[in-house]
Formats: C-alpha cells, sequence, structure tokens
C-alpha cells in the first residue's frame, strides 16, 4: 500500500463520489516554497471528474493509501485554456481531464468538440458554462510534476486570445 494525495468528486449525485482521484505526484510540495504549486483559497485546482465530468474546484488533498505504487498509467492528465467566450467575458478559464495515455492527430479535435457540446459541466468564477467557440484559442498541454493552482493573474494569460 502506498500513500497519494488524492481528491474526490464533489458532486452528490456522482456514483464514485467516494472513490479517490489520485494526483500525479507523490507528494505535493511545500507551499511556502512555491505558491502555485497546490492550490490555496486565490488558486484553486479545477479538476474535471473522469466518472460524471463535472468540473469541481479543489484547495487541497486527501492522503489515501492506494494498493499500487504509482497511479493509474493507462490515463495522463492534461490542462484545458481559454478565455471565457459566453457575452464578451473573457475571464480566463482552466481545469484538469483524465485522458488516455496516447495523444493523437484526432486527440485536440476530439477535445474540442467535447467543449463545443457541454460534454464537461460546471462553472467557473464568472459563473458562465465550460463551452467554447469554433474559432476561439484553446490550449490542451500536459503538465509536468504537479498540476498547478489556477491563476488568472499569471502572465501565460497573455498568451491565450
Amino acid at each position: 500500500m502506498t500513500q497519494w494525495p488524492c481528491i474526490y468528486c464533489t458532486t452528490e449525485e456522482c456514483r464514485e463520489k467516494h472513490t479517490p482521484i489520485p494526483l500525479p505526484f507523490a507528494m505535493p510540495e511545500s507551499s511556502t516554497s512555491n505558491p502555485e504549486a497546490w492550490p490555496n483559497d486565490s488558486n484553486w485546482l479545477y479538476v474535471a471528474c473522469p466518472v460524471c465530468r463535472r468540473v469541481s474546484q479543489h484547495s487541497g488533498f486527501y492522503p489515501a493509501q492506494l494498493d499500487r505504487s504509482i497511479p493509474e498509467s493507462n490515463s495522463i492528465w492534461l490542462r484545458v485554456s481559454y478565455r471565457c467566450a459566453v457575452g464578451g467575458c473573457k475571464l480566463p478559464v482552466e481545469f484538469h481531464v483524465l485522458t488516455g495515455p496516447t495523444i493523437t492527430q484526432t486527440t485536440v479535435p476530439e477535445l474540442r468538440e467535447k467543449l463545443n457540446t457541454e460534454y464537461w459541466k460546471g462553472a467557473f468564477p464568472c459563473a458562465h458554462p465550460i463551452a467554447t467557440t469554433s474559432e476561439q484559442e484553446v490550449r490542451f498541454d500536459r503538465p509536468t510534476g504537479i498540476l498547478r493552482g489556477y491563476n488568472p493573474n499569471n502572465p501565460r494569460w497573455n498568451e491565450i486570445e
């Protein structure tokens, strides 16, 4: 048995709400050495439940005993980043999803289609639903090491229209 930091789905209706969702690192970095390394009350981590697909916010983790030495290797975490397109809002939106272990030429179009069809549910600080337009810029990238908290003031948002 190995102890891993995990989160849980916060959706009452989710059939797997009591099943831990392991995060992709053994132990989180100290928040004092790197304030963005783990979410806090101002840097929430937004994660889509792999079962019910509801995006919820998290400000901490729960240690869980897992009977494996590393989290599932048949999936990887992707970060989805874009600006809210509802009514000219433009607020940065970012959440993490578990996806298959292989990224192919069809992965990005499939993920964009999911965004356009409200595959993931939930809302962000602007209270608008998760949705994009076909022409807007959306970034899908694989975070290295840890999943960082959402920081709308991060300079990288200057690069996303």
